[in-house]
């Protein structure tokens, strides 16, 4: 099939036929979509960049503001300092008596996670690698992460999961009372955004059990409550942005941290927000400037319960933590 036109020629009076095929029709007409659909794409990119800057700009200002100190005596709770709490000026470095007076497993705890003399550090920024999956039927995602951590003021959490050619980007983080987890494809497109008032309180119960990571953020002068639960374990109360924590520590006659439960906001494997079962076991440690922690974290939300299932857990390694 052709169809043809006149043009004028080059002799006056005269014209003559341009010919276009049917091939030729569709060709222009796949051309023009192609270059719309490129227009589209440029767009998308365009816009997807500008939302990833303005992201990017907002995570930024929060990351700042949790690498600064805005209580000079370091507290974590805006309550009362506990009993027995030693005036700031005269804690610049841990000693024995700062926690003389706590529960033994508290007592062997510090004792052994902070050398004599170690600076009292309010916060620390975590390289993180692991692995999580969502339920026993997704495949198991490896995750790079680092993390400013400041407990009783918030944290900021970048991770890149990869399954497969799949590379997601997730961001998660608290402060002021406000939490968020963002993900996009190839750090790019957005796939989800969890946010809101259930999303904050459960946040606040995730940097209750961070805590754990930076020791000195739980010495009594901070305005921590420690009670014990028994011969292996204590009860550390935090208060963050007005909400009373409970973290249970299960503490060995050396001092070591295996094992941290507690009740925390959460929506997995039920309809409602509700205080479910949280918690991890700990093994292995990691050493920086005096202070140690556990370094392999495994557990998930119902950990300690029939409903725990070991194959859907999250496992995290500190590969570097530095203290400040």
């Amino acid at each position: 099939m052709t169809l043809s036109r006149l043009q004028p020629g080059s002799d006056a009076g005269e014209s003559c036929p341009i010919v276009l095929t049917l091939g030729e029709i569709i060709m222009s007409i796949v051309k023009i979509i192609a270059l719309s659909v490129a227009g589209i794409v440029v767009l998308a990119g365009l816009w997807f960049s500008l939302r990833r800057l303005h992201s990017d700009r907002t995570l930024r200002r929060i990351e700042n503001a949790l690498r600064a100190d805005p209580d000079p005596s370091g507290s974590i709770s805006s309550g009362d300092p506990a009993p027995g709490s030693i005036p700031a000026a005269e804690d610049e470095v841990f000693r024995a008596d700062l926690v003389a007076d706590l529960p033994e497993p508290a007592r062997l705890f510090f004792l052994h996670a902070i050398s004599p003399g170690t600076p009292l550090s309010a916060w620390a920024e975590i390289d993180l690698t692991g692995s999580m999956r969502q339920s026993p039927e997704t495949p198991r995602m490896s995750i790079r992460a680092r993390e400013v951590l400041h407990p009783g003021e918030g944290f900021i959490w970048y991770a890149r999961a990869r399954s497969g050619p799949v590379s997601v980007r997730v961001v998660d983080h608290y402060y002021r009372e406000a939490g968020a987890v963002d993900i996009a494809l190839f750090g790019l497109v957005p796939m989800g955004r969890e946010s809101g008032t259930d999303v904050a309180r459960s946040s606040r119960g995730r940097l209750a059990a961070e805590s754990i990571w930076i020791p000195t953020a739980l010495l009594p002068r901070e305005g921590v409550r420690w009670e014990a639960v028994d011969d292996e374990r204590a009860r550390v109360m935090l208060t963050i942005d007005g909400e009373e924590l409970a973290l249970i520590l299960t503490i060995d006659a050396d001092g070591r941290c295996r094992e941290v439960m507690m009740q925390r906001w959460g929506n997995a494997g039920v309809e409602e927000w509700q205080e479910l079962p949280y918690g991890f076991a700990i093994t292995g440690e990691v050493t920086a400037a005096g202070i140690t922690v556990g370094e392999r974290f495994e557990g998930g939300w119902w950990y300690g319960t029939d409903r725990y299932d070991p194959g859907s857990a999250s496992i995290f390694t500190i590969s570097e933590i530095l203290f400040r």
